[in-house]
């Protein structure tokens, strides 16, 4: 599933592992399916517009249907990535980008990868991450990368 496999993890310091220069397997979350009802509670509480909140009102949008807001995507994408990798708790979280790749519908079923591409020594444990966001036809629906200092 890693969009960026075989690049190298140096001196990655998660585990206790030391030292590696092995391709580091990518963290798989569990999985969360986005109700109907789920995407217009989060929208009409966040994101209050017509695409998130009704069907007949999505159909005049530029997506033509009910989809889940990409902030909703994005919040479940961090705490199923903060259930799969907890280190990702507690730092300092840098996001060097942030891309919706497609929409996310009702039923759709979501879970997180979350790939070291960088690591850095134990002193200043800094570590350059990609977090992918999956649909259940293993579709990329949304693509972080972010650097992380713990």
């Amino acid at each position: 599933m890693g969009a960026r496999a075989g690049r190298l993890v140096r001196n990655a310091w998660f585990g206790g592992a030391g030292v590696s220069d092995s391709p580091a397997p990518p963290m798989i979350s569990r999985a969360v399916t986005l109700t109907r009802e789920r995407i217009v509670a989060y929208a009409a509480q966040f994101d209050p517009q017509p695409q998130h909140l009704d069907e007949a009102a999505a159909a005049g949008t530029g997506f033509g249907e009910l989809v889940a807001s990409g902030w909703q995507t994005a919040a479940v994408s961090m705490r199923l990535a903060g259930e799969a990798y907890p280190a990702l708790a507690g730092g300092s979280y840098r996001i060097d980008s942030l891309k919706w790749q497609r929409p996310v519908r009702p039923g759709d079923t979501l879970a997180v990868e979350v790939e070291i591409l960088v690591g850095s020594p134990p002193r200043f444990q800094i570590t350059t991450r990609a977090i992918t966001t999956r649909d259940g036809a293993g579709e990329a629906v949304q693509i972080v990368l972010g650097t992380i200092l713990s």
